[in-house]
């Protein structure tokens, strides 16, 4: 109930994590669509920005609620694999977003599970999708699902390209906020990623 939504209910969603990270996990199912829907969507985003530096929002590709949060963004993450049926999903969605006229600038492009053998290289995929890549993670499989079986994040002191990528990703996303900040818009970061 966005209406009710405070610091105090926010705590009895929110799941901490060791490392400081806070989640709240989606619900099982979600209310049908409705025109309030975007406006609590709206509420909700807005009073988590002041509660958070950075709000990450994960949400899977078609979501018909994601347009309100998309133009509450700083930035769009749109998170593919670098295979020709993804990319084809993805240059139709990059088509779709671009006709909202708050998403252009916003969105970067991530390249999950890159490889040297990959059918397309990143100028192919740049030219089809008529968005630049921002950053390529390589395929780090092992690591990732001994993560996910010992519930800790990939550890970041570890040298491996995969950090590299991240470490990237991450300085990507803090020098766009720090950017923001220098231009008077000193506000708290929020994000969404596709």
């Amino acid at each position: 109930n966005a209406d009710r939504l405070d610091a105090e209910l926010l705590r009895g969603f929110v799941v901490r994590h060791g490392s400081g990270v806070e989640v709240v996990a989606s619900p099982e199912a979600g209310p049908a669509h409705s025109e309030d829907r975007n406006a609590a969507i709206e509420r909700v985003m807005d009073f988590l920005r002041r509660e958070y530096d950075c709000v990450l929002i994960d949400a899977p590709p078609g979501q018909s609620r994601a347009s309100s949060v998309f133009e509450q963004a700083d930035e769009v993450y749109l998170v593919s694999t670098p295979d020709v049926a993804a990319l084809r999903d993805l240059a139709r969605m990059v088509e779709h977003l671009s006709l909202n006229d708050l998403a252009v600038g916003k969105m970067r492009l991530v390249l999950n599970r890159s490889t040297a053998d990959d059918p397309a290289n990143a100028e192919q995929i740049e030219k089809a999708v008529h968005l630049p890549v921002s950053v390529a993670v390589p395929d780090n499989a092992r690591e990732l699902l001994r993560a996910v079986n010992e519930g800790q994040p990939v550890q970041p002191h570890r040298r491996s390209e995969f950090n590299r990528a991240l470490a990237r990703w991450s300085s990507l996303a803090i020098q766009s906020g720090s950017a923001a900040e220098m231009h008077g818009a000193a506000r708290k970061r929020f994000a969404f990623w596709r």
